[in-house]
């Protein structure tokens, strides 16, 4: 295997490890693992820097869909990095940026184009439909309220 593509290998099973870990297993604290001390996230609303913040906006989303299942649909690499398209699942069964628990379920889908370095995740940048998931839950949980 030449340089490059062991670079491009890298990079692939960083995200698969991420995605296997953290979204497949629950496993939050494999963020220490996967991620660069100085890691990135930055979605549609927010940009969120190092492991703690990584961590709490991880737990937050699992607390609120305990069931979520996350679908990798495509994955391609390059020498540094990677970009994901999935599409996620679940049932809102706890508070989520104020919205008490609905058990509705909501589905979303985005992609995600990751920076690795030295075989750790160093930045994420998603977009998403989760905002209008999140709509979707505000209209719902109006609507148990009447």
């Amino acid at each position: 295997m030449n340089v490059e593509s062991a670079k491009i290998q890298g990079a692939l099973e960083a995200v698969r490890r991420f995605n296997e870990q953290v979204w497949d297993a629950a496993d939050i604290e494999a963020v220490d693992r996967l991620f660069t001390d100085d890691c990135i996230l930055a979605d549609n609303n927010q940009t969120l820097r190092g492991h703690r913040a990584l961590k709490d906006f991880l737990a937050d989303i699992r607390r609120s869909f305990p069931d979520l299942n996350v679908t990798v649909d495509d994955l391609q690499a390059t020498e540094t990095g990677a970009v994901t398209r999935w599409h996620a699942e679940g049932t809102h069964l706890s508070d989520f940026r104020g919205i008490p628990a609905t058990s509705v379920p909501v589905s979303y889908w985005g992609m995600s184009v990751f920076t690795v370095r030295g075989g750790k995740i160093a930045e994420s940048w998603v977009v998403s439909t989760l905002s209008e998931a999140v709509d979707h839950l505000r209209a719902a949980a109006a609507d148990q309220k009447r």
